[in-house]
């Protein structure tokens, strides 16, 4: 029995009414969480291409599509095509409608704002961004998530020339305020795989070794074909002594980077192995 006649069996035009109102606020509840699929984060996973390019064209031949759905159409248009800058005022004139409205669209779409900022390497106006995205709703993983990451990467880049003993120490110091807003990422999200991933890498900078490790293998069983989860496990093994170990997932990230085209995690794991095997030659 399909939700529109369980409205209608409950008898009376008010409850037929009121039922109507909690499903479509379900679903738009549904539709609109942190990894939603019409965030510009989700819009640039490779693996995902075929699947949004497809959306991308269903949106188009459909007459009573939705705003979030056009919008989402011509975000990603403007994506496609590199025009950022155009796709940052997109998503903004939509936060600037919805912020009156509907507080968690709103959020939605300040998050892929600081996202593209990230993108472009604006940090603080990234930062900015997702500030906001976190006012409007403190239930956004993938704001804080990204927050995180910036708030790290910016962190390494302030201290680069410190020498890296003392970048280290920085960081150490620093390390709760990045690890809090990954730790609400994944409260909020328990399945948000990336999340996994990234707080391993502040784990693993400071020296958590164990703690990092279980992210990395947290990540890898959520999100198998994560390439990056395996070059940084890859990368903490062969740190470990680990040597068999890191090169069966270097392998694995090389292979997984490869079929998804992620040339930077392909450099990497490539340096690795050919280290690795001129090691075992001169054994």
């Amino acid at each position: 029995m399909s939700l529109y006649y369980i409205c209608l069996s409950l008898g009376g035009i008010g409850a037929f009414i009121t039922c109507l109102i909690v499903i479509i606020e379900f679903v738009r509840k549904e539709r609109l969480k942190g990894k939603g699929r019409y965030s510009a984060k989700y819009m640039d996973r490779p693996d995902l291409r075929e699947e949004l390019d497809k959306l991308y064209e269903s949106i188009l031949k459909n007459s009573k599509s939705s705003l979030i759905d056009i919008i989402f159409a011509e975000v990603y248009e403007l994506r496609n095509e590199g025009r950022i800058e155009e796709a940052i005022e997109k998503w903004r004139s939509l936060a600037n409608i919805a912020e009156r409205t509907d507080k968690n669209l709103a959020s939605l779409a300040f998050a892929s704002i600081g996202y593209l900022y990230k993108k472009e390497g604006a940090v603080e106006d990234a930062i900015s961004a997702l500030d906001r995205a976190i006012d409007l709703n403190p239930d956004n993983a993938e704001a804080y998530h990204i927050r995180a990451t910036l708030r790290y990467m910016r962190q390494l880049k302030e201290t680069i020339t410190e020498g890296y003993e003392n970048q280290i120490l920085r960081i150490q110091e620093q390390a709760d305020f990045f690890l809090e807003d990954y730790n609400k990422a994944i409260k909020l999200e328990p399945n948000y795989a990336d999340a996994y991933t990234d707080r391993g890498n502040v784990k693993k900078f400071i020296g958590q070794n164990e703690e990092a490790l279980a992210d990395y293998n947290m990540a890898i069983n959520l999100k198998s074909d994560s390439a990056e989860a395996y070059a940084n496990r890859g990368k903490l093994k062969f740190e470990m002594g680990d040597i068999d170990e890191a090169s069966a997932d270097f392998e694995t990230a090389l292979r997984l980077a490869e079929q998804q085209g992620i040339s930077g995690i392909e450099e990497l794991v490539s340096d690795k192995l050919v280290e690795i095997r001129a090691d075992d030659l001169n054994l």
